[in-house]
């Protein structure tokens, strides 16, 4: 996986948002929460680089609630996946999402009228 820090813009149906957040390529298709610890604060861009069709997100044992907003190739808005540290369990999500947008829940982002990324 390849580590760095990247310029994004959400784009929204009444206006935008740029964040500098962490990103990650993803050449397998599976990747656990823990590894985009390090941007925790900031939040993270995880970019599919792998040929499988879907990706399983593992938050097993992940200590704090998460949000991971899913866009397609077109970098469309195409979902939203909540995690909450409610539970004593495994835990894991599957996607054909393009681009995954790993955020802290304290961010206050309007996910209702979300529309697309800016790369």
């Amino acid at each position: 996986m390849n580590k760095k820090t990247r310029n994004i813009q959400l784009n929204f149906a009444d206006g935008e948002k740029k964040l500098t957040l962490g990103n990650l390529s993803v050449k397998k298709n599976y990747i656990h929460i823990s590894e985009t610890d390090r941007f925790r604060e900031r939040g993270c861009l995880l970019t599919k680089e792998h040929s499988f069709l879907i990706t399983q997100f593992d938050f097993t044992g992940a200590s704090e609630d998460a949000q991971v907003l899913c866009f397609d190739e077109d970098l469309k808005f195409t979902g939203v996946k909540y995690y909450s540290n409610h539970q004593d369990a495994a835990i894991s999500y599957t996607t054909a999402a393009t681009y995954l947008l790993v955020m802290p829940n304290n961010h206050k982002l309007r996910i209702e009228t979300t529309l697309s990324l800016s790369l």
